[in-house]
C-alpha cells in the first residue's frame, strides 16, 4: 500500500484531492489530506475524506515538551512570509506556532510514513515545514499550483519562480507539437463559497480563534467618492480608444500573493510599482493600470492618488482582459501569469519581478536599473523567432501544464494527476 499526504487550504482543495484519490487504484494508494483552513476540514468531514485540521491537531503543550529544535533562529525561515505580509504579527507567537507544527508534522511523517507529499504552493509556514521535514526524511515531494488559461502545474521543485522548468534551454527542445492555447472553459464548482463562509465568520467575529498565521493585514477600501471620481474622469477603455500614443498596460496582482512577498525583489507594494513605471514612461505614451478583479479599490491610497494627480496615467475599465491585452502596445507585469498569456499573444512583455517565464528571450526582464530604457526598448520592433516561441509554448502547454482547472466540476486534471502519481510513486 502506497501512502500519499496532500496539503491544501480551502474546500476546493479538499474536493480536488479527493477527486485525485478516486482516480487512483484505491487498493494501491491510501490518502490523508491535511487541511490548513477550517472550511476545508468541514468539507472533508461532510464527505468522509480521511483528513486532519492541522491547527487543531498540532499540540498546545509547553514548548519544552516538544520534540523539535529549541533555537528560535531555526524557525525564522518558516515565518518569513507571514511576518513580511503582516508585520504587526507577533514574532514570538509565529515562532511558537512553527514549533508546534514542526513537532506535530515530524511525528505524523514518522507514523504515517508517506511515499509522496503533494503540497499546495511552496510557501507559508505549514507548507514550508512539510517540505523541510520531507527532504530531511527523504520523502518524495511535489507541488501543486494553478496555471494560466485553465491549466494546472505539478512540479517537483516548487511553484512560481521556483519551478524546475524556469531555466529550460529552449534550443534543446526537439519536437514542437501543436498547441491549443484557448482557455479550457468547463463548468466550475461553486460550492466552495458556502464553505469559505465558515472561515470568514471566524475571521470577522471570532478572530482570536484563528491560527496566528491566518491573520492578514487589514485592508480598507479607497475612499468611495474619490474612487468614483477616478472611474468617471480617469477611466480608459482599450477596446474603444482611438488614441495613437503608445499604451502600456500594467497588470496589478493580489498583494497577499506569495509572488509579491517572495518573488518581488525590487518592489514591496503596487503603489511603488505604479510610481516607478510612471516615472520611467517614454514620451508620447500612456500608462493604463488594470486592477485585479478581486482587489478593486483595495490597493494603497498612494496608488490611486498617482492616477488622480498625474497626466498620462489611467485606470483600465474594460471587462475583457484578453481584449485589453490585444489592444495594448506593451504589457507590464510584476510576475503575474498574465505575462505568459501576453507572450502567447506575441505582445512585448516587461517583467519587473521573478517568474517562471522570465528567463527566455520572449520578455524583457527588469534587473533593478534603467527601467526607462527597458520600457522604451519594449516599443521597438522586435524580431522574435516564431520557431523559438512555438518551441517554448509547445513545451509548456504540452509537456508541463496539465489540462484542466482544480475547480472544474468534471475536468481532466484529477485523472491526469492520478496517473502522474501512479507513474512516479515507486
Amino acid at each position: 500500500m502506497r501512502r500519499v499526504i496532500t496539503v491544501g487550504y480551502y474546500a476546493d482543495f479538499s474536493r480536488f484531492f479527493s477527486l485525485i484519490k478516486i482516480h487512483t487504484d484505491n487498493k494501491k494508494f491510501e490518502f490523508l489530506h491535511v487541511n490548513l483552513h477550517l472550511s476545508g476540514y468541514v468539507y472533508s468531514l461532510v464527505h468522509k475524506q480521511k483528513s486532519i485540521y492541522l491547527p487543531w491537531s498540532a499540540p498546545n503543550d509547553d514548548e519544552k515538551k516538544m520534540e523539535a529544535p529549541a533555537d528560535d533562529d531555526f524557525y525564522a525561515k518558516f515565518i518569513h512570509y507571514h511576518k513580511k505580509l503582516n508585520p504587526t504579527l507577533s514574532t514570538q507567537k509565529l515562532i511558537l506556532q512553527a514549533k508546534r507544527y514542526y513537532h506535530y508534522i515530524a511525528k505524523l511523517l514518522d507514523s504515517y510514513q508517506p511515499d509522496l507529499i503533494i503540497l499546495s504552493g511552496d510557501s507559508r509556514m505549514p507548507v514550508e515545514i512539510f517540505n523541510h521535514l520531507a527532504h530531511k526524511k527523504k520523502i518524495q515531494v511535489c507541488f501543486f499550483e494553478q496555471a494560466p488559461l485553465g491549466r494546472t502545474i505539478i512540479d517537483n521543485a516548487g511553484v512560481n519562480a521556483n519551478c524546475s522548468f524556469r531555466n529550460i534551454n529552449v534550443n534543446q527542445i526537439m519536437n514542437t507539437k501543436p498547441v491549443a492555447y484557448a482557455p479550457i472553459k468547463l463548468s466550475r464548482w461553486q460550492g466552495y463559497k458556502k464553505y469559505r463562509l465558515i472561515d470568514l465568520v471566524v475571521e470577522t467575529f471570532f478572530p482570536r480563534l484563528q491560527p496566528v498565521e491566518h491573520q492578514r493585514p487589514a485592508r480598507k477600501k479607497f475612499d468611495q467618492d474619490a474612487y468614483n471620481a477616478l472611474v468617471k474622469h480617469k477611466s480608459f477603455d482599450l477596446q474603444k480608444t482611438q488614441d495613437e500614443r503608445k499604451k502600456y498596460l500594467l497588470i496589478l496582482q493580489v498583494p497577499d500573493d506569495v509572488n509579491m512577498i517572495y518573488h518581488s525583489p525590487w518592489f514591496s507594494n503596487h503603489a511603488s510599482i505604479v510610481a516607478a513605471v510612471l516615472a520611467s514612461l517614454p514620451d508620447n505614451a500612456l500608462l493604463i493600470v488594470r486592477e485585479h478583479p478581486l482587489f478593486k479599490q483595495l490597493y494603497e491610497p498612494a496608488l490611486y492618488q498617482h492616477i488622480s494627480n498625474n497626466e498620462n496615467i489611467y485606470l483600465e475599465q474594460s471587462s475583457s482582459l484578453l481584449s485589453s491585452l490585444q489592444r495594448a502596445d506593451v504589457i507590464v507585469v510584476n510576475n503575474s501569469t498574465v505575462g505568459l498569456e501576453a507572450i502567447q499573444l506575441s505582445k512585448p512583455v516587461v517583467v519587473l519581478g521573478d517568474a517562471y517565464y522570465d528567463s527566455t528571450e520572449l520578455c524583457l526582464k527588469y534587473n533593478g536599473t534603467d527601467l526607462d530604457k527597458l520600457l522604451l526598448a519594449a516599443t521597438q520592433v522586435r524580431q522574435d523567432d516564431p520557431m523559438f516561441r512555438d518551441k517554448y509554448l509547445s513545451y509548456l502547454f504540452n509537456d508541463v501544464f496539465i489540462p484542466g482547472h482544480f475547480r472544474d466540476i468534471d475536468g481532466p486534471s484529477p485523472a491526469c494527476i492520478a496517473n502522474w502519481i501512479i507513474e512516479h510513486v515507486d
